[in-house]
């Protein structure tokens, strides 16, 4: 029996070793039937920023995978997977989900977890794939820690490994002389001459390298692009015959923009050139907006078919944070030069049908007479949608600090005559009634109906109490006599005097404290935030342009696109502009809102019964540092009151 129960130690041994030194996850695969856009709708896995590669007549998809909460904003990802099938079609057919190809502190030794962000795979010339991955390096000395790595497989489906052992290819510091964008997003494309290319960069950067024949090794200058009309992130390189696209996702906001609405929605656009370094040249909009607020394409060709891939967050469950890969047929119109692409029409699964309801805001188009603040949507009233911890775009506010309008009127308008009999209201709050700054509940509000003569009547209300003004999540019906209409208008008159309004815009999912409220921090709406800034930014243009030192490192600026060029006789106006399209935070903000003097020793707002302030707010000063030790320490002297206060 010795014998025997060696070999079994043996062999246990063996096993366990392998398992340890295999520096790779085990890949998981699973076969689904999609039933229509997204591919995997069911919730069970979530994808993003979906990649396409043709490979012997199949499909395959790399993406990342959404793995937040819920409730949580926030991109949660960290592991690549891949979707793979045989000539898909939109509308639905059999799938095959590798989960677990590959995870970034698996692939390159010198990453952290997490941040498996958007990737690209690309067959060489040599016949391997290579992965160009973004990722954050885990010890990094530059201000942003990410980078973009390359790791290689003999297989589509790995396991990768890394091709540059040395160390990421592209950061704020490689190569010479380095950048200060945010290094992800990288779009690869071998040509058909086997040169090979690679752009990158967000928040409205995009660069460019040749790479030479091993794929890793930066060949030439950067090439640096201004001139895709509202180039946000997410670039896709391709050829068709002689011309080379770029798509893109793009943020040129407005309510007339024809890309998109709000400043947190992204179309995918598209330029044009007959070099892979460019120039390039605008050529329009491929994909409006999708039910996500990040979009990102991707474009592969099966037969003489081509299709563009890209992600929204219309799964089962999902969020703006839980989003899914989509794909649809790309056609081009061939009587243009060079060819231009056909914007893409989305199809999405067959819906269930809705249950009977008395609710027909849906069937309206909804509008506001004043200009809804860019970063809320007028659609949002009325799309169904009630996220359990919305973004600005997910509801209708009139906010816009100092310019908030007093007056506001909201309208439903319907192609055909509907009869009304009532209408309910849901406001929120973050002041208490009659304040005129933040956002307070209406002084009042009423309801209008278009009769048949063209004239405003408003309506004869027969429920109790009028027209409820309390910020609830269960607000009153306001009933009244039936209406036979094609329009409804809520004109609502805004708490203060004189159209003062200001601070922070906050909206609570529900009367839950357990859910994370939404802030719109407010960034540059005062003129004293205005006067700082461009002061800072007078400073720097004069050490950079007005002094010997200055003029021998800066020749003049790289202008951003959408933007003009700034100099020393550039007016207030101009640097202004500047400052509110690209100027951002560092993410350790600090609010000038002072609560201190409505609260009492225990926390409570003075006048309001069961609400308490627990932040920096109520602080007794503005500290000029991270207020993060001392907001613990006040979040933990809180418990401490709350508790004693419910013992007693």
């Amino acid at each position: 029996m010795a014998p025997l129960t060696f070999v079994a130690l043996a062999l246990s041994l063996v096993v366990w070793s392998f398992a340890v030194a295999s520096p790779h996850p085990r890949r998981q695969t699973t076969t689904f039937t999609s039933t229509g856009n997204p591919i995997l709708a069911d919730g069970s896995v979530y994808s993003a920023d979906p990649a396409p590669i043709v490979v012997n007549k199949t499909v395959y998809i790399l993406s990342g995978r959404d793995e937040a909460g819920a409730t949580e904003n926030g991109f949660i990802m960290n592991e690549w997977q891949i979707f793979e099938a045989q000539s898909p079609d939109p509308s639905g057919g059999s799938w095959s989900l590798h989960q677990k190809v590959a995870q970034p502190h698996s692939v390159f030794s010198w990453a952290k977890t997490g941040t498996a962000y958007a990737g690209q795979i690309v067959q060489g010339a040599n016949g391997k794939f290579y992965m160009y991955a973004p990722v954050t390096e885990a010890d990094s000395a530059n201000s942003d820690p990410f980078a973009i790595g390359v790791a290689v497989s003999s297989n589509i489906l790995g396991p990768f490994t890394d091709a540059h052992a040395s160390g990421p290819i592209i950061t704020e510091s490689v190569p010479s002389p380095g950048n200060t964008i945010q290094n992800i997003d990288p779009t690869v494309l071998v040509d058909t001459d086997g040169r090979v290319f690679i752009y990158f960069g967000t928040l409205g950067q995009l660069r460019g390298y040749e790479l030479e024949a091993d794929m890793v090794t930066i060949k030439g200058s950067v090439t640096i692009v201004n001139s895709l009309t509202g180039y946000f992130e997410a670039p896709w390189l391709m050829k068709r015959d002689s011309t080379y696209y770029m798509l893109y996702a793009a943020n040129n906001a407005g309510e007339s923009s024809p890309c998109t609405p709000t400043s947190y929605h992204a179309c995918i656009a598209y330029g044009t050139a007959s070099s892979p370094l460019g120039p390039w040249q605008f050529g329009g909009i491929v994909l409006d907006i999708v039910s996500s607020t990040t979009s990102h394409p991707g474009v592969y060709r099966i037969g003489d078919e081509w299709f563009i891939t890209y992600h929204t967050r219309d799964a089962e469950g999902g969020t703006h944070f839980r989003r899914s890969v989509a794909f649809d047929k790309l056609e081009w119109d061939d009587t243009t030069s060079p060819p231009s692409i056909l914007k893409v029409t989305q199809t999405r699964r067959p819906a269930s049908a809705d249950a009977p309801t008395r609710n027909i805001a849906p069937r309206a188009a909804p509008s506001s007479t004043s200009t809804t603040p860019i970063q809320y949507w007028i659609k949002a009233i009325n799309d169904q949608r009630v996220e359990a911890n919305p973004l600005p775009p997910d509801y209708w506010c009139s906010y816009a600090a100092e310019q908030s309008p007093q007056t506001s009127t909201l309208t439903y308008k319907w192609n055909a005559t509907m009869q009304l009999n009532g209408a309910t209201m849901a406001f929120f709050a973050d002041q208490p009634a009659g304040s005129s700054i933040g956002v307070p509940p209406p002084a009042s509000w009423k309801l209008e109906y278009l009769t048949s003569t063209g004239s405003w009547t408003e309506v004869s209300v027969t429920s109790s109490g009028g027209y409820p003004t309390t910020a609830t999540d269960s607000p009153k019906e306001v009933s009244f006599q039936t209406i036979s209409t094609t329009s409804l208008r809520a004109i609502l008159t805004a708490s203060g005097s004189a159209g003062q309004f200001g601070g922070v815009c906050i909206t609570l999912a529900s009367s839950d404290p357990k859910q994370s409220p939404v802030v719109d921090p407010n960034f540059f709406a005062k003129e004293a935030d205005r006067a700082s800034l461009r002061y800072g930014v007078c400073q720097v243009m004069r050490m950079l342009l007005d002094t010997p030192e200055g003029k021998d490192m800066v020749k003049n600026e790289v202008t951003p696109p959408d933007s003009s060029q700034l100099t020393l006789e550039s007016t207030d106006a101009e640097i202004d502009d500047r400052i509110r399209k690209l100027g951002n935070s560092l993410y350790h903000s600090a609010g000038s809102l002072a609560m201190g003097k409505v609260v009492d020793t225990e926390l409570r707002v003075k006048g309001v019964e069961g609400l308490r302030v627990v932040d920096a707010s109520i602080l007794p000063v503005s500290i000029a540092a991270h207020y993060q030790v001392c907001v613990y320490a006040l979040a933990e002297q809180a418990a401490d009151i709350i508790l004693a206060a419910g013992s007693s």
